[in-house]
């Protein structure tokens, strides 16, 4: 083992990427070693399901199933095969990615894969299959949502009557609000303003229809910003007058706070400054008001007004670190640091991510949870930034041992995308040597699926090697 892990002195790449599966063997076998324990059912099946799921991204579809074959836990199966059948579909097998999705056993499990099965359909403007897949879909989110998909790309190719068929079908009306909106926008482009004013028209209707005041005000709000960037100021004006009125009629004070959030978010998009701040002096609620100084600032920041936005977010963090409750104050300080990590103002997100509380609980949930999923955040950022060494000591902060792994597995597929194969195994090398238990052992094993899609042969290897 210290021989093969000293390769780092002198790097034959090729060499050492093929090396991983027995490295990977004697890391798993100095855990048992150690522990003398057995792998959980559970954990192994978990290991399974994701090399499955690497293997499909590889399109190496034989392997795949034969590794998903083996996974004994249906719902560890469930997923990989839903993997398996989207990876299938990325690639235009469209029978065999069907075949697949017939195969789950669970009913519910179907749902996801279809909607992306749908998706590919519609990418591939295979309008008719794509319908015929989608409306084999039970009706909720995912179906409203493959539908509003295809009734968008309908729209861009500009056949308007099948779009407008797909869109009239969405059973969830604040889905349809949205479709519509995203197809009078299209007709607005295309020059056809009589159809988008009369699509709109519809889309209002339709919103004023949804019995949810919520739900009403956020279509509302929506359908506003849509209309104020087609330029048409005093019907987004409209929208937003009776975004507000129903806003008013929410008696729920945190459904009413967050209403008021969405409306000031959909101003701040359109730089409506002076209406999104006197809606934002209408929110008393801590983290809803952390949430939306965050988006006026990076809508500042998207309209090059960099110090206005600077002393928007100066304001939410003084906002934040003012919150008593110390969950809603994590959250805020999340929500707060990824503005500022789109924002790319990366120092800045460090400073408030790292004066997250730490250590405390609530229920059993550690705040160190909130903390961790941010600077999880923040490194995969620097990461697509190629800010290799700032990314990676981001992420060793993490406490969390499973979301630091996930986030070390992004670091790694980011690296390896962009041919920074060396740096990605010393990664992968030097975390494996820090194992302590059969199961970590176990759960490290993703970290070097992201060579599969180069290297093929090595899921089998790795396969071999777990079984």
């Amino acid at each position: 083992m210290e021989q093969q892990a000293g390769m780092s002195d002198q790097w034959d790449t090729e060499q050492a990427i093929h090396l991983l599966p027995s490295m990977w063997r004697h890391t798993l076998l100095a855990s048992r070693l150690a522990n003398g324990s057995l792998p959980e059912s559970a954990v192994q099946a978990r290991v399974l399901s994701q090399l499955g799921q690497a293997l499909a991204q590889a399109q190496r579809w034989e392997q795949a199933q034969q590794v998903i074959d083996s996974i004994s836990q249906s719902f560890w199966q469930a997923r990989a095969l839903s993997e398996l059948g989207r990876a299938l579909a990325q690639a235009h097998r469209w029978e065999q990615a069907r075949q697949v999705i017939d195969s789950i056993s669970e009913s519910d499990g179907q749902t996801w894969p279809l909607s992306q099965l749908g998706q590919a359909l519609t990418q591939a403007q295979q309008w008719e299959q794509a319908r015929q897949v989608i409306n084999s879909i039970p009706e909720g989110y995912w179906k409203a949502w493959a539908l509003n998909q295809l009734g968008q790309a309908l729209a861009q190719a500009q056949q308007w009557e099948q779009a407008q068929q797909v869109i009239d079908s969405i059973s969830d009306r604040h889905w349809q609000v949205t479709a519509l909106s995203q197809l009078g926008q299209a007709l607005a482009q295309a020059q056809r303003w009589e159809q988008a004013r009369n699509v709109w028209e519809q889309a209002r209707q339709v919103a004023d229809s949804i019995p949810d005041h919520f739900q009403r005000a956020e279509a509302l709000s929506e359908l506003g910003q849509v209309l104020a960037q087609a330029h048409l100021w005093e019907q987004a004006q409209h929208a937003w007058d009776q975004a507000q009125r129903v806003i008013d009629s929410i008696s729920d004070d945190y459904q009413r706070e967050k209403a008021l959030s969405e409306l000031g978010r959909a101003l701040a998009q359109v730089q409506r400054w002076e209406q999104a701040q006197q809606v934002i002096e209408r929110i008393s609620n801590g983290f809803w008001l952390v949430w939306t100084l965050s988006e006026l600032g990076r809508a500042l920041a998207q309209a090059q007004r960099w110090e206005q936005a600077q002393r928007v977010w100066e304001l939410a963090r003084r906002v934040s670190e003012a919150i008593r409750e110390v969950s809603s104050q994590a959250n805020a300080l999340s929500v707060l640091g990824q503005a500022l990590v789109q924002a790319r103002l990366w120092e800045q997100a460090q400073q408030v991510i790292e004066s997250m509380p730490r250590g405390r609980i609530i229920g059993s949930i550690p705040e160190s949870a909130v903390q961790d999923e941010a600077l999880s955040e923040l490194g995969l950022a620097l990461a697509q930034a190629q800010h290799w060494e700032q990314a990676q000591q981001v992420i060793e902060a993490i406490l969390e041992s499973d979301v630091q792994v996930e986030a070390l597995m992004k670091l790694v597929e980011v690296l390896v995308h962009h041919h920074e194969d060396e740096r990605a195994l010393q990664i992968v090398h030097s975390r494996w040597q820090q194992v302590k238990g059969m199961d970590e052992a176990l759960c490290l094993l993703p970290l070097a699926y992201p060579f599969i899609s180069s290297h093929p042969d090595l899921g089998i290897a790795f396969f071999e090697a777990l079984t």
